[in-house]
Formats: structure tokens, C-alpha cells, sequence
């Protein structure tokens, strides 16, 4: 994705990627040398990074060096960066509030040329990847269409990783929507074997179903799903329906919780996952080349952070 964002957000990340990656030292000359910029754009950008967050050092002989000690990991920039990416914002607002051309250029202060851009970056980068999906423009709206299911990994993907920095500050765990999804999980559909991180990710996948289902967007391919049944309308359920009602506009129907919950992350509950959808959650995680969406990379981003 880092093909993607805008020239000064790439540079950055290459940078931090760089001497995070290295555990050394790298000369001005190498980073000019890696970046193919100006030693006036060097010192642009990484006084950029160090007045948001003080983390690279720089010792006149040996270079420049990334302090781990500041408590702020590698991945904790990239996803700020993807929240200030304008590339991200328009897939953003596609991808739950299908606007305009109009509207999207009208919410982010730009041309609708530049949008129509934007999104034609977006298509050759889902073409380049043979995604089953494209963007399609109309007078009224801005939408994804293609594969449902690959279009709900995508999308429940990228919202796991612009929500990232809540989630590792523990701010996610915290709200009404997860707690009462927790809630659901342990009394439905309990699964002893399932982390807190997997829980987590397949908390995002049912935001994009609902986000995808309150624009008309139905996944007929029901291998992928859990089903909910009919008799398990309990209180449990009924909570969390009313509060992820309000998130996203859903009306809750049998056919509704039918569709939101993967089989992916709970394998224990099911005899046998598709394949395909195994092949699909690979190929789009792979599309997020820098984020380490792991349990390993949230005990790492912890550790830092308890070590100030």
C-alpha cells in the first residue's frame, strides 16, 4: 500500500520502516541514497516525525537511529499516517458512506477531478492485485461492487488497521459496541480457543457486513458465516443488535445476523473452513504490507509501552 500514499507519507514511513527494521545506524548519505530526495527533504521529514513524536536520534558521525525506548513502535506511525492519507480518506468514505464525487470532494476541500484520480489509483491497484472488485462512479454515489466477500475482507481489513492505535491503547476493549460483542460471543458462540486479537479482528469484519448491508450489499455466499439460527434471541444479542443499530443504521433480520459473523476466525465451531476464504483473507493481508496484525506485534507494542 505504501505505493499508494502521498509522496511525503511514503518517504516517512520508508524512513521509520527503515531504522525500525535496522537496529543500527544510517548515514545521511544512505537515506538520501534510499529515499532518492534531498538532503533538505531528509531533514524536512524527519523533523516532521520528531515534532509529533520525538523517537529518531541522530549522531553527527554514525547517522541517524530509531530510540524504541520512546514507547511508540513502527507500527503506531504507519497507522496514524494512513488516518492523514487523503488516498485512505476517499476509500474510507466509499467504503461505509458510499458518497458522491461531489460530496467526497466536498467533505475533504478538493477538486472533483483530483477525486476521480484518486479513485483510478484505487482501481489499478485492486486490478494489479486481480481483486474481483472495482470502484463504480455515479451521479449519486461512489461504490465498491464486485466479489461481496472479498469486498468485506478488504474493507473489514482496512478499518482493523485505521482503528489500530485504539485498539492497542486499549480504548477499543473499552467501548459499549466490543463489550456487548464479547458478550454475544461468550454466550452463543463461545470459543475457548479464541484469542482476544482474534476476537478483535472478527469484531471489524461484522462493523464492514453491517456497514456493506446497510447499502443494499448482500453476501450470498453463506459457507463464510456462522449462522445465528432462529431461537437465540436473547438479551445478549438483543443489546448488542440496538447499539450496533445506532453505529450503523442496521435493522437487525435473521438474514442480517446471518451474514456478519466468519467462520475464519472461530474454526473450532465449524467442521471445515472454505478454502477460498482462507485463499481471499491471505491475499488482502497481504495487500497490508507493513502492519503486523498479530498477537505477537500487540505484546511487542505493550512491552514498549509499559517500558517508559
Amino acid at each position: 500500500m505504501l505505493s499508494l500514499l502521498e509522496n511525503d507519507i511514503s518517504r516517512k514511513l520508508t524512513i521509520l520502516d527503515n531504522l525500525y527494521k535496522s537496529n543500527r545506524h544510517i548515514s545521511i548519505a544512505e537515506m538520501i541514497e534510499l529515499l532518492n530526495c534531498t538532503r533538505k527533504t531528509l531533514n524536512k521529514d524527519i523533523a516532521s516525525i520528531n515534532a509529533a513524536y520525538d523517537v529518531i536520534e541522530y549522531h553527527r558521525e554514525k547517522g541517524f537511529f530509531f530510540n524504541k525506548t520512546k514507547g511508540v513502535n513502527f507500527y503506531f506511525f504507519y497507522c496514524t499516517y494512513l488516518r492523514e492519507s487523503l488516498h485512505v480518506e476517499v476509500l474510507r468514505l466509499i467504503l461505509i458512506e458510499e458518497l458522491s464525487i461531489v460530496k467526497i470532494s466536498r467533505r475533504l476541500f478538493m477538486s472533483e477531478s483530483k477525486t476521480r484520480r484518486l479513485i483510478d489509483v484505487w482501481n489499478q491497484y485492486f486490478n494489479e492485485r486481480n481483486f474481483d472488485f472495482l470502484i463504480k462512479t455515479s451521479a449519486d454515489c461512489t461504490m465498491i461492487l464486485g466479489n461481496e466477500t472479498q469486498i468485506r475482507w478488504f474493507n473489514h481489513t482496512m478499518l482493523f488497521e485505521l482503528e489500530y492505535i485504539d485498539i492497542y491503547e486499549f480504548k477499543l476493549q473499552e467501548s459499549r459496541e466490543y463489550g456487548a460483542y464479547k458478550s454475544v460471543l461468550k454466550n452463543d458462540f463461545f470459543d475457548s480457543n479464541t484469542s482476544e486479537h482474534e476476537k478483535i479482528k472478527s469484531f471489524f469484519y461484522v462493523k464492514a457486513a453491517l456497514y456493506r448491508t446497510n447499502k443494499g450489499h448482500v453476501d450470498n455466499n453463506e459457507e463464510v458465516y456462522l449462522s445465528f439460527g432462529t431461537n437465540m434471541k436473547n438479551n445478549t444479542l438483543i443489546q448488542f443488535e440496538n447499539i450496533m443499530a445506532i453505529e450503523t443504521g442496521v435493522y437487525f433480520t435473521d438474514d442480517v445476523r446471518n451474514q456478519i459473523l466468519p467462520k475464519y476466525y472461530f474454526p473450532t465451531l465449524c467442521e471445515e473452513i472454505d478454502s477460498g476464504t482462507s485463499e481471499i483473507m491471505k491475499i488482502i493481508n497481504d495487500v497490508f504490507d507493513y502492519i503486523l496484525t498479530t498477537e505477537e506485534s500487540e505484546n511487542r507494542y505493550r512491552a514498549e509501552k509499559k517500558s517508559l
